[in-house]
């Protein structure tokens, strides 16, 4: 079993130049330490931070390392680096505690150039849970899930917090956990599931190849306490949702306090059988900004891009375009013209239909654009926003005055309806492309 420990000079993580005869004891120190296996902070006086630098090379390793982080007094800057140096299989492990408190852990591959794996091996329980203090996976680091799970792979509960740095890569977990989603024991999310408290931060890597009934990239429920998840970079592709009334391909938002902000990445190429092919929203708030594209989603019913159901959505800038809805063809066969609206954002579910936790489901449907794109319009069943569908178009007397699958916008704003409560708002009008660009 491989566990070698050392200690990097850093002052927020810049070299400090010492003389060359007291670099050289330092060094000679640290090695004798080393072999010793014997760590120390070595905080000096001056305020400099000394962070810690583990190796790891098997489950007992990792396992140890991160007991061995939880008993120590956090140095200044309370970091810690893992470098995986092979291949591990993992059973799963739990960071809680107070002791992880002001513990930022990073870990990630020990080459520039080689990717280290670690491979989930069971189903009852996350290969990362973080309750306290910070994970960060970082360059390098592949986390595998397998194919028949009742959670997601990671989570971010409490007081912890994960992050997603470039070159890390979570993928191939199938979340089947079933029951009421907005259950305390359900377990949403297929690659992450940010639960109450938690804090998902995304800068960069991938979430790929992850499946769930909502949210196949990302699950955020903050059922007793808010949860959020910050996008500012990396990508969600390609999570398929295979399962019955599935929501959410790239990212689903269940609870009223919980946040979706997207800064910036991509959220493209992901699938659902029921709503929101890119984001779902049961509740809570989603805004788009800066450099942040949804594309190439698909939703078997609502919301090729986005789904909304009593939440809000403010679009600031990005773009949302070549999103398709109405793809699967066994969604509510009776009502088709119904629930196949809204290639870029559709509105979904009424209050009549749902169970929201906490409170009563009031809150309306409010969608703010003040900048940014929606492309769309391809002439066929891809609208580009649906607000409030429900009412067929054939149910109205006037033929021409229908909205059509293919219109740009379809808010129906002169229509009351009891099964719906609150208003809408549009501070601007969408733009969109013909030719779907």
């Amino acid at each position: 079993m491989e566990k070698n420990t050392s200690f990097l000079k850093s002052a927020g993580r810049k070299a400090v130049w010492l003389p060359a005869l007291l670099l050289a004891f330092g060094l000679a120190a640290s090695a004798l330490l080393t072999l010793a296996g014997c760590p120390n902070d070595n905080t000096d006086n001056d305020g400099d931070v000394d962070f810690m630098s583990f190796n790891v090379n098997n489950d007992a390793s990792l396992s140890d390392t991160l007991e061995e982080i939880k008993g120590r007094n956090a140095p200044s800057g309370g970091e810690y680096i893992i470098n995986v140096t092979a291949d591990i299989d993992s059973g799963g492990w739990l960071i809680a505690g107070d002791e992880y408190n002001g513990k930022r852990i990073t870990m990630k591959s020990d080459s520039e150039t080689a990717t280290r794996t670690i491979q989930y091996t069971k189903t009852v329980r996350f290969l990362f849970e973080v309750a306290n203090g910070e994970l960060t996976l970082g360059k390098g680091l592949e986390l595998v899930g397998i194919n028949d799970n009742d959670k997601a792979l990671c989570r971010a509960i409490y007081d912890g917090t994960l992050v997603i740095e470039d070159g890390a890569i979570i993928k191939n977990n199938k979340n089947t956990a079933s029951g009421d989603p907005d259950g305390e024991a359900y377990h949403g999310g297929g690659g992450i599931e940010v639960r109450d408290g938690g804090k998902l931060i995304m800068y960069g890597g991938e979430i790929t190849g992850n499946d769930a009934r909502r949210g196949n990239g990302v699950g955020v429920f903050g059922r007793v306490k808010k949860a959020s998840f910050v996008m500012e970079g990396g990508r969600i592709h390609h999570n398929d949702g295979t399962q019955s009334a599935s929501w959410g391909g790239g990212v689903h938002v269940n609870f009223t306090n919980d946040t979706f902000t997207m800064n910036g990445g991509a959220i493209d190429f992901n699938k659902t059988l029921r709503n929101g092919g890119g984001v779902s929203l049961c509740c809570g708030t989603f805004t788009i900004s800066g450099s942040a594209v949804i594309s190439d989603n698909e939703a078997g019913a609502v919301g090729g891009g986005v789904s909304m159901c009593c939440c809000t959505v403010v679009m600031n800038n990005g773009v949302i375009k070549k999103n398709k809805a109405g793809t699967n063809s066994s969604t509510n066969p009776a009502s088709a013209d119904i629930f196949r609206y809204g290639g870029g954002i559709g509105r979904s579910g009424s209050v009549n239909s749902a169970k929201p936790f906490p409170g009563v489901w009031e809150a309306p449907n409010v969608l703010v654009k003040t900048g940014g794109i929606i492309y769309g319009d391809d002439g066929g069943e891809n609208a580009n926003v649906v607000v409030n569908p429900v009412r067929s178009p054939m149910d109205y007397e006037d033929d021409a005055a229908a909205p059509k699958k293919g219109s740009a916008i379809f808010m129906l704003l002169e229509y009351e309806d009891n099964t719906v409560s609150g208003a809408y708002s549009f501070e601007d009008l969408v733009e969109y492309n013909p030719m779907n660009y």
